[in-house]
């Protein structure tokens, strides 16, 4: 007869392969992508072997991402925004349009929702793929893309024909910083996101952010028994649907920020 503790030691001796597994998984290659100097890839050391962006002029500074993978704020406005109650939380995808670097995607997918995560930038891409990567449990409920919003949609309702498209909520963050000039030097993190954001986000009323929120109605309205499309605005601001198409609840206002949802 085995001993218990035997049966015990042969059981944490098979979780700790499979985490090696896991850990070994991760993808360990360097993007070829280029970065303007004087940032460049890298990658930390373990455990993390997280992908990151230093500095040839500062090694010492590196910025990546890395999500908290206990994080789970049911009561967080983008999630009361984004999930309807009628619908078990893990049974309900959302389409990120406006991925940038995954905190909004995360929020989502610590609530058991399953996301699809558009990225058009692929530098931006490759940093937040690698994270949720090395999160437990993405590789099945999160999906990123490298492609703009709007070929995803456009691609999407091209899938779905004349059937229902199976996604349940739209998600739009509009909040993009604008570019100022004369600003002084930044700390690497600043720079990271400047570079990498700026030169392609779309403003806050530009026509771009119009087009995508058309194809998100059009896409809400294919959903499976009807979807939502939620928009991200600023405090103060008008409403992205105008006169035409009028915001059917808003979730949050009280802050900097308020979620601006339209069922379809």
């Amino acid at each position: 007869m085995v001993p218990k503790w035997c049966g015990l030691w042969l059981l944490a001796l098979v979780l700790s392969n499979l985490l090696t597994t896991r850990a070994l998984s991760v993808p360990m290659t360097i993007p070829t992508i280029p970065l303007p100097p004087p940032l460049c890839w890298a990658r930390s050391t373990a455990p993390l072997n997280g992908l990151g962006i230093s500095s040839t002029a500062d090694p010492n500074q590196f910025i990546s991402i890395t999500f908290d993978t206990t994080s789970a704020f049911s009561s967080h406005n983008l999630i009361k925004a984004c999930c309807p109650k009628r619908l078990p939380r893990n049974s309900i995808t959302i389409l990120d349009c406006t991925l940038g670097l995954g905190s909004d995607a995360h929020l989502l997918f610590s609530a058991g929702c399953s996301v699809i995560g558009c990225e058009r930038d692929a530098r931006v891409h490759a940093l937040v793929s690698d994270a949720f990567d090395r999160l437990p449990g993405a590789d099945s409920r999160m999906n990123i893309f490298q492609v703009s919003a709007e070929d995803k949609i456009r691609e999407m309702l091209e899938e779905c024909g004349g059937e229902s498209c199976n996604v349940d909520t739209i998600y739009i963050d509009t909040m993009f910083p604008k570019r100022k000039k004369n600003r002084p030097p930044a700390k690497l993190h600043m720079e990271l996101l400047r570079t990498l954001l700026e030169t392609e986000d779309m403003t806050e009323d530009g026509e771009e952010c119009s087009e995508l929120f058309k194809l998100a109605l059009e896409l809400a309205g294919r959903g499976k028994g009807g979807g939502r499309v939620v928009v991200k605005r600023p405090k103060g601001s008008e409403e992205l649907g105008g006169e035409k198409k009028p915001v059917t609840f808003v979730v949050g206002g009280k802050g900097a920020v308020r979620f601006d949802c339209y069922e379809c």
